[in-house]
């Protein structure tokens, strides 16, 4: 599998990166707002160019040498996001000038062996070139005066993206990635979670609720298998959502559930398991995902011999559903048992994945159908014609019968746990279906 180069896009505050970030993803993808350091996290994408795909990150406004916890939190994300990339797009506003932080920005820049192109923002009309003199003492492989905000400008200099990336060797892997979203309740442990996995700090970690407010992707290789970590946003009731960068955070969680192949719920067991955590299953559920629940700051409650078995058995007596999937018990701030989520997250995925030979699981249904029979309904005796593994993303079975409409959902269910007994199934979304053996996808 390639690994698409690396593109960042650097600056102080209020420049227009994000901006840029959309304009070049052609969608609305990062939190844009008139509040001052928004973009709090790294926002990854993947973008495309006359044939070149590359992967752009955002990341939020570099203040050098600023004691504020979110601003050290930022700056130290954004000097990694500068070592991991391969080009570099250093962005200033035309209509402020060079300032001291343009200078900061630029003498760390100077210190690393990277192509960097110097983006000068919001050049939206000729008399604004005017100001452009300035600016050139700053540059380094190139300047490029651009309008974020009406695309003016931006085509060359993904020209310039797309010139430097040909000159990148390209690099390839055979593993096949997990892509893992983590969701959770605000302040659940979400970003602790990720981080302990990295083993660097990656994302914002503070008691400020909400603080992870974009969908951050990591690489983590383990036990001979490559993960992509998606960090989320806390979910919050769609009733608390006043603001539209809650909104927008709400709207990236949803996207980033359909993105991933495994969703990790982490429950905050100090909280207990709450309408918050099964309204994020449900979600999970409807998309039809792998799931692994993490039942986080395990190290906080006081234990008994059977406490983590008793705290499964109330999850699972208010989620019935919740029986399918495995549970993991860690401590994401003093870094106990959370390769275990890496562990079940690769054996859900495997389970979600898997496809039984059609005899296979024809004789299986088969046998289970006469052994165990359905209710005849109003003197209509049920038989089995055929069953089959559809074509789908997750485990999906259709069992071909004479009156489909009239199998009841308690026998439905009886198939599925015999079936996730037979194959382990577990953390996999199995779906059964019944058809008409009259219908045309009978005769298929």
């Amino acid at each position: 599998m390639k690994n698409l180069p690396l593109v960042a896009i650097i600056g102080r505050p209020n420049v227009g990166k994000s901006t840029l970030f959309n304009r070049i993803l052609g969608n609305r993808f990062s939190i844009v707002h008139e509040s001052e350091g928004v973009t709090r996290d790294r926002i990854v994408d993947s973008a495309e160019w006359c044939g070149f795909h590359f992967d752009i990150v955002d990341t939020g406004g570099y203040i050098p040498k600023s004691h504020d916890d979110i601003d050290i939190a930022v700056r130290e994300q954004s000097v990694l996001a500068m070592e991991q990339a391969d080009v570099i797009l250093f962005m200033m506003d035309i209509h402020v000038g060079i300032t001291a932080f343009d200078q900061a920005i630029a003498q760390e820049l100077r210190k690393l062996k990277k192509p960097v192109l110097t983006i000068i923002n919001k050049v939206d009309s000729a008399k604004h070139k005017d100001g452009l003199g300035e600016f050139y003492k700053m540059a380094f492989d190139g300047l490029f005066p651009l309008s974020s905000a009406s695309g003016e400008g931006t085509g060359d200099l993904l020209d310039a993206v797309v010139e430097n990336i040909r000159k990148i060797p390209e690099n390839s892997e055979d593993e096949d990635e997990i892509k893992i979203a983590i969701l959770g309740a605000p302040n659940a442990g979400k970003s602790s979670l990720v981080n302990a996995l990295l083993g660097q700090e990656r994302h914002i970690v503070t008691e400020i609720p909400g603080t992870t407010r974009d969908a951050i992707d990591s690489k983590i290789k383990y036990d001979g298998q490559r993960f992509v970590l998606i960090d989320t946003a806390g979910l919050r009731k769609r009733t608390k959502i006043r603001e539209s960068i809650e909104f927008y955070s709400w709207v990236r969680t949803h996207r980033a559930i359909e993105k991933a192949d495994v969703a990790v719920v982490v429950v905050d067991v100090e909280d207990g398991f709450e309408k918050m955590d099964a309204d994020i299953i449900r979600l999970v559920f409807d998309s039809h995902k792998a799931m692994v629940l993490v039942l986080n700051k395990w190290d906080l409650i006081e234990k008994e011999t059977n406490t983590a078995r008793d705290f499964s058995n109330n999850i699972v007596d208010r989620f019935r559903a919740l029986t399918n999937y495995p549970h993991a018990y860690i401590s994401a701030k003093n870094k106990k048992r959370v390769f275990k989520v890496l562990e079940l997250s690769k054996n859900a995925y495997k389970a979600q994945t898997k496809k039984i030979p059609i005899k296979e699981i024809n004789d299986f249904f088969q046998g289970l159908w006469t052994m165990n029979p359905p209710p005849t309904t109003r003197g209509k005796i049920q038989s089995l014609k055929y069953a089959t593994q559809g074509n789908s993303d997750w485990p999906v079975f259709v069992l071909f019968v004479k009156y489909p409409k009239n199998i009841p959902e308690h026998y439905r269910r009886f198939l599925e746990n015999k079936l996730r007994e037979q194959y382990d199934f577990s953390g996999a979304s199995v779906e059964i279906k019944f058809r008409s053996t009259q219908s045309k996808e009978a005769e298929k």
